[in-house]
């Protein structure tokens, strides 16, 4: 009646939820199935940067900041080779590159004006473009709330493991630190041979979701 509280606020926190960890959010992600939909609808898109962008996401299996730092020095050959300073890791990560992926690189060298970046800004040559550049292309197509570009490593990684891929190669390929502690520290491959095949044998089944 005065202005007063008649019972004390603080009671009424639940220490358990109000000071837990926050829970993770994960990055949106379509079902291995509804890949040919995507893929489908994606083919209709002009090969604006956002769209090529994304085809070269999905074939790479990097995070997107990853992709957006991409410099075409990094290049060589048909190994996109990632400087330490650029992953999350803080170590040299090597990309092996398909035949799809390597012609989408020739097509983006051809028309970089000149930037040293694979995806410039769209009006600064200096600059990579916009980390939410993929995230609106997929908004724009009806995938807002179910699918990011950070998605792509979860159905890449799916796709791999139901086909019995070395699971060693697949983490490496995500540039995942193994959970055993014991077997990270020994395990040092690259698994370059086997990472190579897969990536190839992925773009072929993508390029298939088209027809």
């Amino acid at each position: 009646e005065n202005g007063h509280a008649k019972i004390n606020p603080a009671a009424l926190i639940d220490p358990r939820k109000a000071f837990s960890k926050a829970k993770v959010e994960h990055f949106a992600s379509i079902d291995l199935v509804e890949v040919p939909e995507l893929m489908q609808r994606l083919s209709l898109e002009q090969d604006l940067q956002s769209v090529l962008a994304c085809r070269l996401l999905a074939l790479t299996w990097v995070r997107t900041a990853e992709l957006r730092m991409m410099k075409f020095e990094e290049i060589d050959g048909d190994v996109w080779r990632i400087p330490a300073g650029k992953m999350k890791r803080k170590r040299d990560h090597l990309v092996p590159l398909s035949r799809q992926a390597q012609a989408l690189l020739k097509e983006l060298q051809a028309r970089s004006r000149g930037s040293e970046y694979v995806f410039p800004a769209e009006h600064r040559d200096d600059r990579p473009m916009s980390e939410n550049t993929i995230l609106y292309l997929l908004w724009r197509m009806g995938y807002r709330g179910r699918m990011t570009g950070h998605g792509w490593r979860t159905i890449a990684s799916t796709w791999a493991n139901e086909r019995g891929f070395n699971r060693d190669a697949i983490e490496r390929q995500l540039a995942h630190a193994p959970d055993d502690k014991v077997r990270a520290a020994y395990n040092r491959a690259e698994y370059l041979p086997e990472r190579r095949a897969m990536l190839q044998e992925w773009a072929d089944w993508l390029d298939s979701c088209q027809v």
